[in-house]
This record gives C-alpha cells, sequence and structure tokens, in this order.
C-alpha cells in the first residue's frame, strides 16, 4: 500500500511543477517509500526468516533427532498485532506531519513507530532465546 502511495506521489512530483506543496510532497513520499515500503518490508522479512533460522539452529542441536515447533508458532500474535497497529497508524500519521510541517503529526506518527520497533525487538528476542539455550558456545554458528 505504502509502495502505491510513493508511486503516486512520485508520479505527481514528476509532472508538476517545482513548488513549496511539491516540495512538502517530496516529504512524504520520503516517508512512504523509505519508512512505509522499505523499512516495513525489511521488518516483515526478518519476522519470517528468524523463525525459520532459529528452527534450523534447534534441530542442528538435537543433532537432527527432535523436530522444533513450528517456526509459524515461534512469534507471540499479541505482540505481532500491536506492532502491526504501530506500523499502520504511524507511517501515515508520519507522512501527513512531514506534509503540513506538523510537529505535533510527525511526534504522533513516530511514537507508534518506535513502540513497534521496540516490540518487535523484544519479539525477536523471545524466538531467539530457545535456540541461545539449545546450543552450548562451541555449537553456536559463527556471526
Amino acid at each position: 500500500m505504502w509502495l502505491l502511495a510513493a508511486i503516486a506521489i512520485g508520479l505527481l512530483l514528476l509532472v508538476e511543477p517545482t513548488s513549496p506543496q511539491m516540495l512538502r510532497a517530496a516529504a512524504a513520499y520520503g516517508i512512504f517509500g523509505l519508512v512505509g515500503f522499505l523499512a516495513q518490508m525489511v521488518v516483515a522479512m526478518e519476522a519470517r526468516l528468524l523463525p525459520m533460522v532459529n528452527w534450523f539452529w534447534v534441530y542442528a542441536a538435537s543433532d537432527y533427532r527432535v523436530a522444533p515447533p513450528s517456526p509459524h508458532a515461534m512469534r507471540d500474535r499479541f505482540l505481532q498485532a500491536i506492532v502491526f497497529i504501530g506500523w499502520a497508524a504511524g507511517v501515515p500519521s508520519l507522512a501527513a506531519g512531514m506534509f503540513f510541517e506538523s510537529a505535533t503529526l510527525v511526534s504522533v506518527g513516530a511514537w507508534p513507530l518506535f513502540a513497534a520497533v521496540v516490540l518487535a525487538a523484544i519479539d525477536n528476542v523471545f524466538v531467539v532465546i530457545p535456540a541461545r539455550k539449545c546450543h552450548v558456545a562451541e555449537n553456536w554458528p559463527a556471526a
């Protein structure tokens, strides 16, 4: 959704002459493209890849004898829902704040994004802890 918004604003910036309003639209374009699409895509891929890697680590630690629970069961669904709400509310508020040059709207958008990132990090720790418990130092994969 945010990629489509960035594309639409980008096309508008391409055809419209430079003006103060277009400069504000460029700020919203940056938020939609970089924060709304790119950063959110990185976070979404991490939410899928980290449990899968953790599953392999735990399975390897058991010498491939006992399959761990599914990677889909490793995430806390309640935390994921809060993170989703934070991103869904934060990105448009942050973009609106940049467009309207409103520090209040930027703050209203930035705080849910900050909370979403912190909660996603906490959820990541909860995903990695079982793998850490299953490994001794010499079996931990090299970074």
